[in-house]
């Protein structure tokens, strides 16, 4: 079998050396070790349970958090979408993006 053409190798090179391509490979392994860990406890409605409460209090920083810096917000919203339900999800999502609005 032939080797990969010269350029083509050094596309790859250069591309895994990205700092933007290293980030997105810790991103999708960091989200690969969140649902696993999730998974392991039952899924989201038994962490929902145990945290009761006070979760929202913990989701609405969070996601005003992450929707201030670069990555995206949407993997809370997901998350707040499955662990309440559409319209709770969507009304904590609101909350956190106008928390975050506020702070910023």
């Amino acid at each position: 079998m032939a080797s990969p053409p010269r350029a083509e190798r050094a596309f790859w090179r250069r591309a895994l050396r990205s700092p933007g391509v290293q980030l997105l490979v810790l991103i999708v392994a960091a989200a690969f070790l969140f649902g696993e860990a999730i998974a392991k406890q039952g899924g989201f409605e038994p962490l929902r349970h145990r945290l009761g409460a006070i979760a929202p209090l913990v989701t609405v920083p969070a996601h005003a958090a992450i929707a201030i810096s670069p990555l995206p917000s949407e993997v809370i919203a997901v998350g707040n979408g499955l662990c309440y339900g559409f319209w709770q999800g969507a009304l904590l999502n609101w909350l956190g993006w106008m928390l975050a609005a506020l702070v910023h």
